[in-house]
């Protein structure tokens, strides 16, 4: 989506034209989430942490001439964290779990194919642009997950995945955290909301 279109979702949502807020969920900024471990290779940056936009549109916006052209499935989820348990696990643990390193996130060449990395592999799912935030306050907390497709396919088979349900076991992650929330939205183009 382009930097236009997200300021003028936002200013349609300031001015409540068809827009409410359902929840206010508290969030903070924290490289690597709650997990401590940053996902940088999961979307297109730069060495300087600039987004590359090119390839990103054809990834994320459904083509022209089908139906829906210009807009995108969304996939959120709110995930809640058992910190107790995944902070009582040594570095190494913390890091088979997620399949990359915790300092500078580099994915470990021998990822255990239960790690997150290995059951939601994009070279072998499909390619999304996904993005997570912490939320929460001291007693509860966890990540709300956003994930932007052309087509619902990748996001289900890496859902799929990460479930056990695409043949193995489920994600090593989901032992420390479990889904509150989730569900798939269709968000149309920016065109379309202005009635074009």
């Amino acid at each position: 989506m382009a930097d236009d279109d997200v300021r003028r979702l936002g200013r349609l949502a300031a001015h409540g034209d068809g827009f409410a807020r359902a929840r206010l969920e508290r969030a903070w900024l924290r490289t690597g989430g709650n997990t401590g471990i940053f996902e940088k290779r999961l979307t297109p940056t730069s060495e300087l942490g600039v987004h590359l936009w090119s390839g990103l549109i054809e990834l994320v916006l459904v083509p022209e001439g089908s139906p829906g052209s210009g807009g995108t499935v969304l996939l959120l989820q709110k995930w809640e964290h058992d910190s107790a348990a995944w902070e009582s696990l040594p570095l190494e643990e913390q890091e088979a779990v997620m399949g990359r390193t915790k300092l500078d996130s580099v994915e470990l060449d021998d990822r255990p194919a239960d790690s997150h990395a290995a059951m939601t592999d994009q070279d072998r799912f499909g390619k999304i642009f996904r993005r997570n935030m912490p939320y929460g306050t001291v007693t509860g907390h966890g990540t709300m997950f956003v994930g932007f497709s052309a087509e619902q396919r990748p996001l289900v088979a890496m859902l799929e995945s990460m479930a056990g349900l695409a043949g193995g076991g489920r994600d090593a992650l989901t032992r420390y955290t479990r889904a509150l929330t989730g569900a798939y939205y269709f968000v149309p183009s920016a065109e379309r909301l202005r009635g074009g």
